[in-house]
């Protein structure tokens, strides 16, 4: 499962390949930023989720809503923070956020509660 996670987050870096005007790439550099960092932080702190993964009380749209939000704030901080160190690219906020992503997928999970 950490694989997948892991290969969802590098979706992003890897549309760079395609050229730039292309609507794939578009679609997917969008998705990407809309989802990826904040997915992971969901799925890592959402009370609501039990053992597995699976949703107790219903909340899918909650947690959609909360992934887009933290992941537009996310992309907002990083490209503040790059902005003002005088390194701001788009493809390095692209890439601030797979590596986010990364980093928590692959960090191990917390334990349930008993």
């Amino acid at each position: 499962m950490t694989a997948v996670r892991v290969l969802l987050a590098l979706v992003g870096p890897i549309a760079l390949l395609l050229p730039v005007a292309a609507p794939l790439r578009i679609l997917l550099v969008l998705a990407a930023l809309l989802t990826v960092p904040g997915v992971e932080l969901v799925r890592r702190l959402a009370p609501e989720q039990g053992p597995g993964g699976r949703d107790r009380s219903g909340g899918r749209l909650r947690a959609v809503v909360l992934t887009v939000a933290v992941s537009l704030g996310f992309a907002a901080v990083t490209g503040t923070a790059l902005m003002l160190a005088g390194a701001f690219t788009p493809v390095r906020v692209l890439l601030t956020a797979a590596l986010a992503a990364v980093l928590l997928a692959l960090l191990p999970g917390r334990r349930a509660a008993p």
